[in-house]
């Protein structure tokens, strides 16, 4: 093989890391993405559910229906945040924050905007 050839090879093989890398990082990004948007729900849905429990510690027992629904809508957010740890304490979380944090400064999300 001639060294043009070989580069020419070379640069085939470039790309095609190059692409392999792109793909990763977007599945990477995505993952970030999901877990940031499942806090964010989590904690929406764990305040209002806390006000709720706040606003029915007082209330008379004929918002008892109200007070059990409650309770279940708290025992469903714990079952969500379980699922939310579930998925921190996966196997691909590990390595797909650390490569996240080492290239979220070269993309840009560390920069503030406003």
């Amino acid at each position: 093989m001639s060294r043009d050839e070989q580069e020419i090879v070379d640069g085939g093989r470039i790309r095609a890391l190059e692409d392999e890398l792109a793909a990763a990082r977007d599945r990477i990004a995505s993952l970030e993405r999901l877990i940031r948007q499942e806090r964010a729900q989590y904690l929406v849905e764990q305040r209002r559910a806390a006000q709720a429990m706040e606003a029915l510690k007082g209330a008379p027992a004929a918002d008892s229906a109200a007070l059990a629904r409650a309770k279940a809508e708290i025992k469903q957010l714990s079952r969500y945040k379980r699922q939310v740890e579930r998925l921190e304490g996966s196997p691909l979380y590990g390595p797909a924050h650390r490569v996240w944090r080492r290239f979220r400064s070269i993309r840009g999300y560390d920069q503030k905007v406003g």
